[in-house]
């Protein structure tokens, strides 16, 4: 459960709550982040709030009501946000580099220009997400459900999609070079101009029923095995 005097800090404004964090937050000699105060929101019910530039690290959100919340600019990286409800929230230029999106709904979401490098987003629900040039390096997709979703532009470098669903999902002009993309459904997928080179992708082209109409598009410097 939310650690209650924090909850309450929280409530009292984003301006409040940085100048406690700027004083709860240390970095160690190698660049880590570390909380002095472990930050205990889990549960916690944020709907619908105005969070906008919050410096939300480490923090442990799973399980938390963050349906259409505004957390445009905020800084998220390293925390935890298994489980948690984000459907429709404004994610914005957000910072969750390295965050545990574990199983959380992000659908409808809008994570337009956001940094996820690392992020662990396996069997996370992404229906008709905005991720319109969105850094998703190295990040952990399997399983995640991104029909309909935006990837125009978004970096998608190193990532692990294997067994995700991109059904209709548009990624115009995407960088999936090196992504794993071993049995990902890639139906009514748009990508044109999409940069797959180095891709695993040798299950998907097997059963090539997975992709009508995605070699008819121009695709760059794409490798078949």
């Amino acid at each position: 459960m939310a650690n209650a005097e924090q909850l309450t800090r929280l409530n009292a404004g984003v301006l409040d709550w940085n100048a406690w964090m700027a004083g709860n937050v240390t970095k160690t000699e190698e660049g880590d982040v570390r909380v002095k105060e472990n930050i205990d929101l889990e549960f916690a019910n944020l709907e619908e709030m105005n969070l906008s530039g919050i410096d939300l690290r480490c923090a442990n959100l799973s399980g938390a009501n963050l349906n259409r919340t505004d957390l445009s600019g905020a800084n998220l990286s390293g925390a935890n946000l298994s489980g948690a409800n984000l459907s429709g929230a404004n994610l914005s230029g957000a910072f969750l580099i390295g965050a545990n999106l574990n199983r959380t709904d992000l659908s409808g979401a809008n994570l337009e220009g956001t940094q996820m490098n690392g992020a662990d987003l396996r069997g996370a629900n992404l229906i008709g997400a905005n991720l319109y040039d969105t850094e998703l390096r190295g990040a952990d997709l399997r399983g995640a459900d991104l029909r309909s979703a935006d990837l125009r532009s978004a970096n998608l470098e190193d990532a692990n999609l294997k067994d995700a669903n991109l059904r209709g999902a548009v990624l115009r002009n995407a960088v999936l070079k090196g992504a794993e993309l071993l049995d990902t459904d890639l139906r009514h997928a748009d990508l044109f101009e999409a940069r797959l080179d180095g891709c695993e992708v040798a299950f998907s082209i097997r059963y090539r029923e997975k992709l009508p109409g995605v070699f008819n598009k121009k695709v760059r410097r794409f490798n078949r095995y």
